[in-house]
């Protein structure tokens, strides 16, 4: 696993097998930018590698000790069709968010406007 750094690097970390390209753009949280090696699986796991590969059933608990371990984890370039995501339009944001960003982007302090 990573250390905390507090300057912005890019580093690697593995979880199951796979290597994940990471970053520390702040004294707090992990960003996982993606698979460090894209061709190392499918393309569909590439794309989703969130709910592919660290959610999944062998790797999903030490994904969620991770989370629980830097406090914030931020998951970039994710293509997912999960039907718990959400196409949103704004000036700050596009896309698709998932529920718990949906919920965030749209008002923070509940699920409606």
């Amino acid at each position: 696993m990573t250390t905390p750094v507090s300057a912005p690097t890019r580093q690697t970390l593995t979880i199951g097998g796979h290597d994940f390209a990471t970053s520390r753009p702040h004294d707090f949280g992990l960003v996982i930018h993606g698979l460090a090696d894209p061709a190392s699986v499918d393309s569909q796991s590439a794309a989703d590698y969130l709910h592919q590969l660290l959610l999944s059933p062998p790797h999903r608990e030490v994904f969620l000790d991770l989370i629980e371990t830097e406090g914030l984890v931020v998951c970039k370039n994710v293509e997912t069709d999960d039907p718990t995501y959400r196409r949103v339009r704004g000036k700050s944001s596009s896309g698709k968010l998932s529920q718990a960003e949906y919920y965030h982007h749209d008002g923070c302090s509940c699920p409606t406007k």
